[in-house]
């Protein structure tokens, strides 16, 4: 892939992302309890819970590139509730395995009642090529004004990723903040879509179920 079209891939993740992530089970089989298959363009990823993508356990999740041009992204994702978050900072990691990959990235979405407060998805230090096992994370801060987060872990291009062992909790006050777009300073451009299927609560962070 040309770095002009890796440009425009990027800005057009992080736009999906923030604005329009469309619903698919297209190509998944067996997802993770709790977690759904989004993406720009879902039907060109096979998504699914497979011991083959375990770190740790029985089971993880895979994203495989199977066709197409490999110029959209798939992801696997939820959406929680942010009360027992608001005022304080939030991590996300998770364990991250690459094959061949264009770029594989993990994304937490804090929104608003009528816009996306910010967002990290690893746009300055996304996973290319192929990678062992290593545990990746993101810090942001959650306003009072949020009601809810979405996060995940998508595969850009082609290639494949792994990725096992999520967490999601409350952080330090000290914890550096990895925050790329901020509605005050970064605003990403579009329409604000909510997030729909919003969890109370993470679930299946493991992934064994």
């Amino acid at each position: 892939m040309s770095s002009t079209s890796t440009a425009a891939t990027t800005i057009k993740v992080a736009a999906t992302l923030a604005f329009a992530l469309t619903l698919s089970n297209a190509r998944c089989q067996a997802l993770p309890e709790g977690w759904r298959a989004s993406g720009a363009t879902p039907k060109e990823y096979k998504m699914t819970r497979t011991a083959q993508a375990r770190y740790k356990g029985e089971f993880g999740a895979s994203i495989v590139h199977e066709s197409g041009s490999g110029q959209g992204f798939g992801t696997i994702m939820q959406a929680v509730n942010a009360a027992s978050f608001r005022g304080q900072r939030v991590a996300l990691r998770a364990w991250i395995r690459t094959n061949d990959a264009e770029s594989a990235q993990m994304w937490l979405r804090i929104d608003g009642s009528s816009q996306v407060i910010s967002m990290d998805n690893m746009d300055d230090r996304p996973i290319k090529g192929t990678m062992p096992w290593k545990e990746y994370e993101i810090v942001m801060s959650v306003p009072e004004s949020a009601t809810h987060l979405a996060f995940g872990v998508f595969l850009s291009g082609k290639g494949s990723l792994a990725f096992d062992e999520v967490r999601i909790g409350v952080a330090p006050a000290s914890a550096r903040l990895t925050t790329i777009y901020d509605h005050t300073n970064k605003p990403l451009e579009g329409p604000f879509t909510p997030m729909k299927n919003v969890l109370e609560a993470p679930s299946n962070m493991s992934l064994e179920k």
